[in-house]
């Protein structure tokens, strides 16, 4: 019975937690989209609860781990926009801005 109550409060958390996002990415109008770190950061969280929810509760675990391995395969491209914007956020050492003398 401590099973099953434990899992319908992580249920609800999640469902929570998808609605908050949902409400946030409804509430960006046309002309203000855009993928930026902190949207690509939220939905990669979004997908990492989905995939522990299927992790955690299908008692078939082959199936859950194909389903996870397919949707972080689909998401791939996202990651490396990610990764891409991260690099450019980052910032440059002052010494790069300086030529080595000859």
């Amino acid at each position: 019975m401590k099973i099953l109550l434990n899992w319908r409060q992580k249920v609800k958390s999640y469902k929570k937690e998808a609605l908050e996002s949902q409400e946030t990415a409804s509430s960006i109008s046309d002309s203000e989209k855009e993928l930026t770190l902190k949207k690509l950061s939220i939905a990669f969280a979004n997908l990492k609860n989905a995939m522990k929810i299927f992790e955690e509760n299908d008692p078939n675990f082959e199936r859950s781990f194909n389903v996870n391995n397919k949707i972080c395969a689909a998401y791939h491209c996202y990651q490396d926009l990610y990764d891409s914007k991260k690099k450019e956020a980052k910032q440059s050492r002052i010494d790069s801005f300086f030529r080595p003398k000859v």
